[in-house]
């Protein structure tokens, strides 16, 4: 096939992706007792970049993408406690991630806002305090099943589950409900896109995946 019939489809998937205006992509440490982890974490998902930490007692706040840019996307926290921690990691930036927590006693309610309307990957990690699960959650209302989160090596289904969540209206909603004490110590947010860009005609860069 020549160059310039692949330029053509290209522009012709440029057009037809989903998210032709990208979403957001955002990484997230609830709870900053220990500290951030650096740009070069990558987190369960693979996507490094700028991490937001989250701390305090104000619980909206304006988030940087990754790579450090501010966005319009709030974060609310209700029913929770942003000072959870227990020190059982020894990797660095996993020690500053999931060694520190939101937590809550049996329910809580989180909003982000200001987001790209469309498709996106959400991860979600549990502390590593062995006393501390997500409690059975539930994004934009289709169920997610607790973790345990007692593994500093972020093993899926333990240290963290993955989940699609389509965007409306620019947002979208997570619930935790569970017995004792539930929480989380973070999450990634990443868009659904087509990549759509290519070298020298080389089309195996094409693929209907994340950026």
């Amino acid at each position: 096939m020549r160059r310039g019939t692949l330029l053509v489809l290209a522009s012709l998937i440029v057009v037809l992706s989903p998210s032709s205006a990208q979403g957001q992509a955002l990484n997230i440490d609830l709870g900053g007792v220990l500290g951030t982890p650096s740009d070069a974490y990558r987190g369960a998902s693979g996507q490094t970049g700028r991490w937001n930490t989250i701390t305090g007692t104000s619980y909206t706040y304006d988030l940087l993408d990754t790579s450090g840019v501010a966005t319009p996307v709030d974060i609310t926290i209700s029913d929770g406690n942003l000072g959870g921690w227990v020190d059982v990691c020894a990797e660095a930036d996993a020690r500053v991630f999931v060694n520190d927590n939101h937590w809550a006693d049996a329910y809580w309610k989180m909003v982000v806002l200001g987001l790209t309307n469309g498709d996106y990957e959400l991860f979600l990690y549990s502390p590593s305090d062995p006393g501390v699960v997500t409690g059975d959650m539930s994004v934009n209302g289709t169920p997610v099943a607790s973790i345990s989160g007692d593994d500093c090596g972020l093993v899926e289904g333990v240290g963290w589950t993955r989940v699609v969540v389509e965007v409306q209206g620019g947002s979208f909603w997570m619930v935790g409900n569970g017995v004792g004490t539930i929480g989380l110590a973070g999450m990634q947010l990443r868009p659904i896109i087509l990549i759509d860009s290519f070298e020298s005609g080389d089309t195996s860069a094409w693929s209907s995946t994340v950026q």
